[in-house]
């Protein structure tokens, strides 16, 4: 079970990321990121009022979403912050 989790979060996290790029395009990176955080903070509270498999599941995807989004937006900002002489040291 915990495999089939694993599998499950990574593949909404790829999902998140691809997602939340368009969304970055659209209203900025700085924006996009206090998205992201926000739904951390929703991710976080409802784990903790978890009561039922079912919901754990959706909450765990919602974790992968957000993880993936802001994985993928942290490094975007690192990469609009970075001297271009400089770049490849930064990441």
């Amino acid at each position: 079970m915990t495999v089939l989790l694993i599998i499950v979060v990574n593949i909404t996290a790829s999902i998140g990321a691809f997602l939340f790029g368009f969304i970055e395009d659209k209203i900025g990176s700085k924006n996009t990121i206090l998205i992201t955080l926000f739904i951390w903070i929703v991710t976080v509270t409802s784990a903790y009022f978890i009561t039922t498999k079912n919901l754990f599941w959706v909450v765990a995807n919602l974790a992968g979403i957000s993880m993936g989004a802001s994985q993928s937006l942290a490094r975007a900002l690192v990469g609009l912050f970075s001297p271009k002489s400089k770049s490849a040291e930064f990441f």
